[in-house]
């Protein structure tokens, strides 16, 4: 493992999104699995950055961590959506190679994660309970794409997401 600790988010997502950039210039044909939330925004926006400087996306596909139960891709609140947002509608990823867990096809997803050939990258973050996607500290490393109940930590940054909407906060999410 190789660990680097940088002294703020935009010298350490730089530096990253640097060390992705030379990933791909390497291996084009990459698989990511990218994550949500708001921890990863700088990160995303380094890559973008990267993209216009001349970085291609074109034969990357990727996997979402987490979703929602019972949100689609396009609604407000999904993580799916705030990644379109944040990184993959600004970049030459080709659509159809994105892909977002959902309730019920947990293995048609992990189905395409195999036939992509597995995840080359995943991209995480640590939620402030330990929480990574939506599996609670503890939760088995080897779980496979599954449906969870919310952490509390989980359901109150579920509360902020889904605020100013007309329906009740998801209780549980799709997660890797």
């Amino acid at each position: 493992m190789d660990l680097r600790i940088h002294s703020d988010p935009a010298t350490a997502s730089r530096a990253a999104a640097e060390w992705v950039g030379a990933f791909l210039r390497r291996q084009s044909q990459s698989v990511l699995g990218l994550t949500g939330g708001r921890t990863p925004v700088p990160f995303y926006g380094e890559l973008v950055r990267l993209h216009r400087a001349g970085l291609s996306f074109r034969e990357v596909t990727t996997f979402n961590l987490d979703e929602y139960v019972g949100v689609t891709r396009t609604h407000p609140a999904a993580f799916a959506r705030a990644l379109d947002t944040d990184f993959v509608n600004q970049v030459d990823i080709v659509k159809c190679n994105t892909f977002a867990p959902a309730a019920g096809e947990e293995s048609v997803f992990e189905q395409r994660i195999a036939d992509a050939g597995g995840l080359d990258l995943q991209f995480l973050g640590i939620g402030a309970d330990g929480h990574i996607g939506f599996n609670a500290p503890g939760c088995s490393l080897g779980a496979r794409t599954h449906v969870t109940p919310l952490t509390r930590q989980g359901y109150a940054e579920a509360e902020e997401r889904f605020r100013d909407l007309a329906q009740p906060v998801p209780r549980h999410g799709v997660t890797m």
